[in-house]
């Protein structure tokens, strides 16, 4: 690799780096906006728990509030009660057939 190639992929990693940190801390308003503090800090803690149960939490409170049916900040309550939703794990439909 020549060095022309070298400072093009370091500037694709920066600029991928900048678009995650931003499209975090989108997330991150957008929580506070529709959060109370308590059900806030719950999710941040899901967050290092766990960042797909995270990511499909944020994919709900977006979904909820682009279609205009979040009119309040979630309490924690509510937060617990989406994540428990979330986090359902569905039995697999085993089906034995026998001859």
């Amino acid at each position: 690799m020549n060095e022309e190639q070298l400072k093009e992929m370091q500037r694709r990693r920066i600029e991928e780096k900048m678009r995650a940190a931003y499209i975090e801390e989108k997330k991150r308003e957008i929580l506070q906006k529709y959060m109370d503090s308590a059900a806030y800090d719950r999710v941040s803690n899901v967050r290092h728990a766990n960042q797909e149960v995270y990511d499909k939490l944020v994919e709900v409170v977006v979904q909820l509030a682009g279609s205009g049916r979040l009119t309040r900040r979630l309490s924690e309550k509510e937060v617990v009660a989406i994540l428990s939703k979330i986090s359902e794990r569905r039995e697999p439909n085993i089906e034995i057939r026998r001859k």
